[in-house]
């Protein structure tokens, strides 16, 4: 399926207020570490420090190993976004990621489509002497999915947790940023 971001946006601005009332994207030349995306009570979304990937990431709900190409600074370039929706207007997170998909269209002239590639896969398979996994006994200090290159540790998390936060992101389809 190929679709331009253009045609997505004029789509949903019939829809709903696809748009938000005010926006302001800046230039973020701090060297602070760390992001932000948030979507106040009011409504109101706030980035901090985020890179035009993080951007995308959020008004997409998609994860960083989904998104290929894209210009050089996808990754080096910060802002910092303040943007408003409209006061009679649907205030939930989903909308904003909508509007948010329009703003990057406008202000970034973002044209995106998605594809199935193939990836490499692995089976998880279990071992000849049988699974050696053991059900978490009480609270544990060290739980979650902790991981490097080549190797994780999950440590009380459900198989569910594993599977979606753990194998899933690097099994995942991606969707390839081209230019306009």
């Amino acid at each position: 399926m190929v679709w331009t971001m253009a045609v997505l946006v004029a789509s949903l601005a019939a829809q709903d207020q696809a748009e938000f009332d005010a926006a302001s994207i800046k230039p973020n030349d701090s060297v602070r570490i760390g992001m932000f995306i948030d979507t106040g009570a009011s409504g109101e979304l706030t980035a901090r420090n985020a890179t035009l990937r993080d951007l995308i990431i959020f008004a997409f709900n998609v994860r960083s190993v989904q998104i290929t190409g894209g210009p050089r600074w996808i990754d080096s370039e910060h802002y910092d976004v303040v943007a408003r929706p409209p006061h009679d207007g649907d205030r939930s997170n989903e909308r904003n990621r909508i509007r948010m998909r329009a703003l990057l269209a406008e202000r970034f002239q973002l044209v995106l489509h998605t594809e199935t590639k193939a990836m490499p896969v692995y089976a998880l398979v279990v071992a000849k002497n049988g699974p050696r996994l053991e059900v978490s006994k009480g609270d544990n200090a060290q739980r979650g999915i902790h991981g490097q290159r080549g190797s994780m540790t999950c440590t009380g998390v459900s198989m569910e947790t594993l599977t979606k936060w753990g194998l899933a992101p690097r099994l995942a389809t991606s969707c390839s940023i081209r230019p306009a």
